[in-house]
């Protein structure tokens, strides 16, 4: 089959989603598929896109607009003048550029005989792009999102009436989805519920295998790390303060944290138990995580990110859960995540953003004799349906290259979201 893969991050080493997509086209190359990538890209990035991809993937590269284009910090809404200011750059971009895109696109599937779209949507201009482009081609499509769209335009501070739009455009673009691949269970759940949708769970994948440490335990301290960026400030602050509350150590044991990203704000690089790792590659990344005694994953508690705690899954638990060592979630109640954990017993579970509470549970990790029993029920669950394996399977169903039936147990993790 030639699919048409509209994106704005291509495959490539050094971006989470990039990753992920990087593994959807090894698995349609190695079958013979072939692959016709439109994106349309921020050109602030830099994705290190692997030789393999550029010699084998035909690639058409569109300049993305602007999407930036919400309120300032210090602006109200009500500001009208602002507001103005926002929907007028944001829809201007609808009306004019994003058709001219639209036609490059479908002139570049055309030329290449596509036989169907794979489209990857992250914020508005890909939202609405998606059936400018499928009614031009005419062409079915399957459609896939990260987080839900509500907390990407939070995030960029829309003014309500374009947030309403693309809200409303984000709905026509599932409902007339072909199939909707869904990065979570509770996702699948939801928006067959919603938008009468056939959805397919896919969760960025792993290779299966156990992953063999690259540095010996740390004998004398505890060590517990994370890795990726860090979006839940308020609930790391939590555990920082349990930590200074015990005076880092237990029984005589140091406990230090160790923070593997690009990016962590200057706070952190000033206190003394926290060490600042920086940008580690994936497999050894990997390693590195096996080596630490605690994984920590902490999951919003403000009512402002509700949704996308229900709906998404966090690309960096499947790493953790890979690692065998136990996890330490930090999530309200309804998170996406919490539940599947907790309905396992595979993780430690914090619930609540009460310094007492947090400091309860690390002792309650720390006196634990049965800490590998844990780490060791998180790695079946990463066995059972985090692997490339499964995640190769639920990509071919959703874009009808498989049979369902081939990951019924997959999709038989939906009922805990029912």
């Amino acid at each position: 089959m030639k699919i048409l893969f509209l994106t704005d991050i291509p495959p490539c080493k050094n971006y989470t989603a990039g990753l992920v997509i990087n593994s959807w086209c090894d698995f349609l190359l190695e079958e013979g598929h072939e692959i016709c990538c439109a994106l349309v890209q921020d050109q602030s990035l830099n994705p290190d896109i692997p030789s393999d991809k550029i010699n084998k993937i035909k690639f058409l590269e569109i300049q993305k607009p602007r999407e930036n284009w919400g309120l300032p910090e210090t602006v109200k809404l009500k500001d009208i003048r602002e507001n103005l200011r926002s929907f007028l750059n944001n829809n201007l971009i609808s009306l004019i550029e994003l058709p001219q895109i639209a036609s490059r696109i479908s002139k570049f599937a055309k030329e290449n005989d596509c036989q169907l779209i794979l489209v990857s949507i992250q914020g508005q201009t890909i939202t609405k792009l998606v059936r400018k482009v499928a009614k031009k081609t005419k062409l079915e499509y399957v459609a896939q999102t990260w987080d839900p769209l509500e907390w990407w335009m939070k995030e960029h501070k829309f003014d309500p009436i374009t947030r309403c739009l693309n809200l409303q455009e984000f709905k026509r673009v599932v409902k007339e989805a072909k199939n909707f691949m869904a990065m979570s269970w509770a996702m699948s759940v939801e928006f067959e519920r919603k938008y009468g949708v056939k959805c397919v769970t896919n969760i960025p994948g792993l290779r299966g295998g156990k992953i063999r440490s690259g540095v010996d335990k740390n004998k004398g301290k505890f060590i517990i790390s994370f890795a990726g960026q860090l979006y839940a400030k308020e609930e790391f602050d939590t555990l920082i303060e349990a930590l200074e509350r015990i005076n880092w150590t237990h029984n005589g044991q140091e406990i230090i944290i160790n923070l593997y990203g690009s990016y962590f704000d200057e706070k952190y690089h000033h206190i003394e138990g926290v060490n600042i790792k920086g940008y580690i590659e994936q497999e050894k990344l990997l390693g590195l995580l096996s080596s630490s005694d605690l994984l920590y994953c902490p999951y919003w508690f403000s009512k402002e990110f509700e949704k996308v705690c229900k709906l998404s899954f966090p690309t960096k638990l499947v790493s953790f859960l890979k690692t065998g060592v136990p996890v330490l979630m930090h999530a309200p109640e309804y998170a996406s995540p919490r539940i599947l954990l907790e309905k396992n017993k595979a993780a430690y579970i914090c619930n609540s953003l009460n310094v007492s509470d947090m400091v309860n549970v690390l002792q309650r990790v720390l006196d634990d004799k049965n800490r590998e029993k844990i780490g060791l029920k998180g790695y079946d669950l990463f066995e059972k349906y985090m692997t490339y394996k499964v995640m190769k399977k639920s990509l071919f169903v959703s874009l009808g290259l498989m049979d369902e039936k081939e990951i019924e147990e997959l999709e038989s993790v939906r009922e805990i979201y029912l």
